[in-house]
């Protein structure tokens, strides 16, 4: 449930507080990054399980239930009261393992994670909740919050309202407002109010959004499909730029040594420039020190002057659309953490997750589109795509595949696309393509008399799926079956043909016969009087009966010659053909 977490974190601080005319910008822009990858993301005790304490421990002051909890730390005020509580500690029951803790309206505790939050990115936790009346009916609603520190509530990102007497589970999606080590939980001031709480997760939240289009259907000997595509987030790539002073800081110093390279090349050459003293990085175009251009990490209006910055938020698209003189800022910005987006002189478009605190800046994370004109969707992280399924071969370039029809056989196949960023969330989304036979079969029904009637649910045809044509002949529409009329084709033998509605193979055929209904005359005997007897032999129909007779081979050798004249005479089959017999006249059979 937990993934593995990669970091991206940059921090640096500024030397100096340039100015230019009346605006005053304190930027010094640090781009030295760096990724850690560290243990999945999750509380080292969010179930306070691992404590010293013993029995029903009530009304804990800060000292005491620090040295009794692992990495649970309370620091409320005026009169911290913690209860560590197990079973019948008024608490009938227990989410989980033995230990719940109860905290009032002066309570407030710290519950330490394993690894700092990224600010700016998404995260989803879970906590249970119960409302004790067993003293009050107030309910003392929660506040969570993200914390630096253990002693101090942290920026809110969540407001728990309570339910009495009921255990409660909270689910929510935030994102990160700092790099907090610490989620803290206090109660709203409401007196009397106890509330008790377990069994708190956390896990970074991973892509909402993943889609893939499968290719045209195609035919059997369409041969290798290469540089396949259609997964979405297109893969994106995490920037690095260079530090040309090795310092871990860039400053003035780093300005003359322009341009910084970035890895992958694909991200364009970027550089300092240096315009008043004021420290900026932007697109390089050829000289650093003069004035800026119009593409980069700044928002300029048409004079070249520095305007309002332009910030965003997860979800916004940065494209053509996003800024007309170029758009981004890295001066004039109030402490906070935002989105700058940037345009590279080689048309990629990216984004940086910036933390400014007044003096120090923080790169939480700067991705780049590699494929030049393409968007960026901001919050959209760095990851592999892969591609799967029957006849598939993934290009390992986390963008393209190759489909092999031939391998994947005829039939309805699913290739699926999964997305995975660099926290190891991971996401898929699937199509189908379908594979047209080349080489079709059909047998025609068996022949038939005129007056048979009306034929359905015929077939006959593989694969499925093509169109029954011919006379008589009503197609179904469903690609498996068709109606065939006797009357409407006639008397006669009968092309039905099967055809490909993909275009993928040669149509096929076969017959069909009609026979005519035989035309029987017959005339009755004269009128006669009632006491005329029985009539024998009667007659007047025609044509007569008539039937193959079946005469045995006395030698058994299928040949009737003098050899069989010895043993005359020869039985008919039926019957009514009498017994006939050879005889020999001369040598004459």
């Amino acid at each position: 449930m937990n993934q593995p977490r990669t970091l991206i974190h940059h921090l640096f601080k500024q030397q100096t507080k340039p100015k230019i005319m009346k605006q005053i910008y304190m930027w010094v822009l640090v781009l030295l990054l760096y990724s850690i990858n560290v243990n999945a993301q999750n509380f080292f005790n969010g179930s306070f399980e691992n404590t010293t304490s013993t029995g029903c421990d009530y009304n804990n002051s800060n000292a005491d239930f620090n040295g009794k909890m692992s990495n649970v730390f309370s620091f409320g005020n005026p009169f911290p009261e913690v209860d560590i509580k197990r079973l019948n500690c008024y608490a009938d029951t227990i989410p989980d393992g033995d230990i719940v803790l109860g905290i009032s309206e002066n309570d407030a505790i710290a519950i330490e994670l394993s690894s700092p939050l990224i600010a700016g990115q998404s995260y989803e936790m879970n906590f249970r909740a119960y409302g004790n009346t067993s003293f009050s009916t107030n309910m003392n609603d929660l506040i969570i919050g993200s914390s630096l520190t253990s002693n101090v509530s942290g920026t809110s990102i969540y407001t728990a309202n309570l339910v009495a007497d009921v255990w409660t589970t909270y689910s929510f999606i935030f994102v990160a407002p700092n790099n907090g080590s610490f989620i803290t939980v206090s109660g709203t001031p409401t007196s009397g109010g106890w509330t008790d709480i377990d069994l708190f997760a956390i896990q970074q939240s991973c892509p909402t959004t993943v889609s893939f289009t499968a290719p045209a259907d195609l035919c059997l000997d369409a041969g290798l499909q290469t540089g396949l595509g259609g997964g979405t987030p297109s893969t994106l790539v995490e920037i690095n730029f260079t530090d040309p002073t090795n310092d871990g800081i860039f400053n003035t110093a780093d300005a003359t040594t322009s341009p910084l390279t970035v890895a992958p090349a694909t991200a364009g050459t970027l550089g300092w420039f240096n315009s008043g003293g004021l420290q900026c990085f932007g697109n390089a175009v050829a000289d650093y020190s003069g004035s800026p251009t119009v593409d980069g990490l700044f928002n300029v209006d048409a004079s070249g002057n520095f305007s309002t910055p332009l910030t965003f938020v997860d979800g916004d698209v940065i494209d053509a659309s996003s800024g007309t003189t170029g758009w981004g800022i890295i001066s004039d910005l109030a402490p906070g953490t935002f989105n700058v987006g940037f345009r590279t002189l080689s048309d990629n478009y990216g984004y940086m997750n910036i933390s400014y605190d007044g003096t120090d800046i923080i790169i939480n994370r700067a991705v780049i589109n590699p494929n030049p004109g393409e968007g960026i969707t901001v919050g959209a992280l760095a990851g592999s795509g892969v591609y799967s399924g029957p006849g598939v071969t993934d290009d390992g370039n986390s963008t393209t595949y190759t489909f092999d029809p031939a391998a994947a056989g005829v039939g309805i196949h699913t290739i699926t696309y999964t997305y995975t960023d660099t926290d190891g969330c991971s996401s898929s989304a699937s199509d189908t393509i379908e594979v047209f036979a080349t080489t079709l079969t059909f047998t025609a029904p068996a022949d038939l008399c005129i007056d048979a009637g009306v034929q359905t649910g015929l077939g006959g045809a593989t694969p499925t799926g093509g169109v029954y044509a011919g006379p008589g002949v009503t197609d179904d529409g469903n690609g498996t079956t068709y109606s065939f009329d006797p009357v409407a084709a006639g008397v006669g033998v009968h092309t039905i043909t099967y055809t490909d509605s993909n275009g993928c193979a040669t149509p096929v055929s076969d017959t069909i016969e009609v026979f005519d209904l035989p035309t029987v005359p017959f005339t009755a005997p004269a009128d006669l009087c009632l006491d005329a007897g029985l009539q024998t032999g009667l007659g007047g129909g025609t044509p007569l009966g008539s039937g193959n007779i079946n005469f045995t081979d006395p030698t058994n050798d299928g040949i009737f010659n003098t050899a069989d004249a010895t043993t005359s005479p020869l039985t008919a089959t039926p019957a009514t053909a009498g017994t006939l017999g050879w005889y020999n006249a001369g040598g004459l059979l």
